[in-house]
């Protein structure tokens, strides 16, 4: 072999031995997660499995080389929000669920992506006093829908929501009412209905939950439940009732009822911005989260109470009859299928007219210069005939 072959070879051996390591797959298996979203905020997830956990909040991560078996990933949507899960073995889809846990077996060599979206839908609730007023919603893109009050429609995209209330010639009642709403937020429509002595022929109150716009399956309780809450929730308010361009003071408390520490504790107070909106600094180190306010409480010991006070401006363009609600809600990693869901949490204001002085100062002076004026005409008429009868004489 002469001295140009030789080096011809080198030259060769060298160029395979520099491209081979990117043309071989790399052994163990990759997963792939990203994460897209409609909001302002990605959720978490976690993906666990032999000897690895990966959590993300962010759009996603690639890991690679991991060791082949079981995986599980695990989702938390952020507040207002529901997730949906694409997941992918090479390029053949093979699941598309809604769940937020899904588990998979991942053979060595193979690669799986995990396709997290969040949909920020809303949710808008009807109500009136008395119930069994039917009425009409009607959508942002010109479509509606009847039903009978109390209803809920859940999975909305934001616009404009209009409910028309079909009541009664002489019943009093505002027959419309328009509310915006936001994606992952919750708009409340409520009536009160004024028919004077005439009842109104409805089912009544009833204890049932809210109509829903569409089915939602119930997950049977687990076998292992105690049918019992880990946390109770209450809010008060100083007031039951105000009038646009007010202020309201709430207490938020929530009770730790469980008999373990509870930790890594989640609070959200949500709101409709239409109504409300929240005077700054929130107390407590809380903060302001699209429609929420939200604290973060590092641990809560069995028995113990947590509590803040704020304040909330009601909207000047609320009308009459309007009413507002708060729903606050808690959430912990220490919360399992032992406890059922926080009990409590949900706080209404009604929404009052603004007291009509001007008639009734009108009303009180016309009636106190009629008195005035019947007292003294009454006197000059005495004082008239006493004067004729002492002439007479």
């Amino acid at each position: 072999m002469n001295i140009s072959t030789r080096l011809t070879l080198a030259v060769i051996s060298i160029a395979v031995a520099a491209v081979a390591p990117f043309s071989v797959s790399a052994a163990g298996v990759t997963v792939l997660v990203e994460q897209t979203k409609t909001g302002a905020d990605f959720g978490t997830y976690t993906l666990s499995g032999p000897a690895v956990t990966k959590t993300g909040n962010a759009e996603g991560g690639s890991f690679s080389e991991l060791p082949a078996g079981d995986y599980t990933l695990s989702i938390k949507p952020p507040l207002g929000s529901r997730s949906r899960l694409e997941v992918y073995r090479g390029p053949v889809k093979i699941a598309d669920t809604t769940d937020r846990t899904y588990s998979i077996t991942i053979a060595e060599g193979q690669d799986v992506k995990f396709a997290i979206s969040y949909m920020h839908l809303g949710t808008v609730t009807i109500e009136s006093d008395p119930e069994g007023v039917s009425f009409s919603l009607s959508f942002p893109n010109g479509t509606s829908k009847s039903g009978t009050t109390p209803a809920r429609f859940d999975m909305l995209n934001e616009g404009v929501y209009t409910v028309f209330y079909d009541t009664k010639k002489e019943c009093e009642a505002q027959k419309s009412q328009e509310r915006p709403l936001t994606a992952g937020g919750e708009i409340s429509f409520y009536a009160v209905l004024n028919c004077g002595t005439r009842k109104i022929s409805t089912p009544g109150k009833t204890n049932k939950p809210l109509a829903t716009g569409r089915e939602v399956p119930v997950a049977p309780a687990p076998a292992s439940s105690t049918a019992s809450p880990a946390l109770r929730i209450v809010q008060e308010s100083n007031m039951t009732e105000a009038v646009p361009g007010s202020k309201v003071r709430i207490t938020l408390t929530v009770r730790n009822v469980s008999r373990e520490t509870l930790h890594d504790l989640h609070i959200s107070d949500a709101f409709d911005p239409a109504m409300f909106s929240p005077v700054l600094p929130v107390p407590q180190g809380g903060s302001v989260i699209g429609n929420a306010l939200v604290w973060n409480v590092s641990e809560l010991f069995a028995g113990q109470s947590w509590n803040v006070t704020f304040e909330m401006t009601i909207s000047d363009s609320v009308k009459n009859g309007d009413r507002g609600v708060l729903k606050a809600s808690a959430e912990s990693p220490d919360i399992d299928a032992h406890y059922t869901a926080p009990v409590g949490g949900t706080l209404a204001i009604g929404i009052a007219a603004i007291p009509q002085t001007g008639n009734t100062m009108d009303s009180t002076l016309i009636l106190a210069a009629a008195a005035g004026a019947a007292i003294l005409g009454y006197f000059t008429n005495r004082r008239s005939g006493f004067q004729a009868l002492t002439a007479s004489n």
